[in-house]
């Protein structure tokens, strides 16, 4: 079986996966993509899963939809990739040392729109009109510029 391939640049033009669109079913996404190396309840009362993890690759199943249904992929370049997930997600440009000045860089290169703005609790952010949100350390000792990218995805709420 030959794993599709997605790209991280199309995700962040887009907002989500063709493979693994926003709504998709959680059963069905486990049969489709295989078993997850680690995963999340909802609490210890609520064994419900609220996230899948892949290695980089986070997919968030959370109300409104009772945990069911897809409605948040977040990439956490700090860890490692995965070989569990049936799909592959060429990441291109994206490593675990990028600042936020070689983002804004990357995105204007790949001719990729964006904003750069605060968000609801004033973190500086990289928005796309996709909605997808790159996340950075606030280092205080550092300039915007030199921030380190900490995360990155969208969540369909």
């Amino acid at each position: 079986m030959v794993k599709e391939i997605e790209s991280v640049n199309d995700f962040i033009m887009n907002g989500q996966f063709k493979t693994a669109p926003f709504g998709m079913d959680k059963t069905e996404f486990i049969e489709q993509f295989g078993k997850s190396e680690d995963n999340l309840t909802v609490s210890e009362k609520d064994t419900r899963i609220s996230l899948l993890k892949y290695g980089i690759t986070e997919f968030y199943f959370a109300e409104p939809h009772n945990y069911e249904k897809l409605n948040g992929v977040l990439f956490q370049p700090m860890t490692f990739p995965s070989d569990n997930l049936k799909f592959e997600i060429d990441l291109q440009w994206i490593t675990n040392d990028l600042t936020y000045g070689e983002v804004r860089d990357i995105l204007n290169r790949d001719g990729i729109e964006f904003e750069e703005k605060k968000d609801e609790i004033q973190q500086n952010i990289i928005e796309t009109p996709s909605e997808v949100r790159f996340y950075f350390y606030d280092e205080e000792d550092k300039e915007l510029e030199d921030w380190e990218l900490n995360k990155f995805g969208r969540f369909k709420i």
